[in-house]
């Protein structure tokens, strides 16, 4: 992960620990079929071989039209091969209130996005695990709705 952000003031010190906790949930949720470290850029190199997802955070914070609003762009990588996945974002309302109700909704907008960038990774990297879920929503569609 590579965190581009400005320093605000607002929940810095724990930025990336919430960022990994936000992308480890929605791999979670979605039983994500391979092996996974999430880690700041430059910590260890890659082995040779290996795939790799990179995640440049740009924005996570008000946008300046009253809405919090998190923006990454992603890509992944093979030694030298990379396939651009493009640019992911959500935006909600900002919350009036506590501290606490500032950060799940920053926690909100962030898994959101990640939720869009990993329906993209799933048509670039098709995995068994990644298209039984696409397989399961289709399925969902066809099914006649109960009286």
């Amino acid at each position: 992960m590579i965190d581009n952000l400005y320093v605000s003031g607002f929940g810095e010190q724990d930025r990336f620990r919430r960022i990994k906790t936000a992308i480890g949930e929605v791999l979670s949720d979605i039983d994500f079929p391979m092996a996974y470290e999430i880690e700041r850029f430059g910590s260890r190199r890659t082995p040779p071989g290996q795939p790799r997802l990179d995640i440049t955070i740009m924005k996570w914070g008000d946008n300046g039209m009253h809405e919090l609003e998190a923006r990454f762009s992603a890509s992944l990588k093979r030694d030298y091969d990379r396939n651009r996945l493009g640019v992911f974002y959500a935006r909600d309302p900002l919350p009036a209130g506590s501290y606490s109700r500032m950060i799940r909704v920053h926690d909100k907008v962030m898994k959101n996005a990640v939720i869009k960038m990993v329906y993209e990774l799933n048509s670039r990297l098709p995995v068994a695990g990644l298209e039984e879920l696409q397989l399961d929503e289709d399925l969902a569609d066809d099914l006649p709705e109960s009286e």
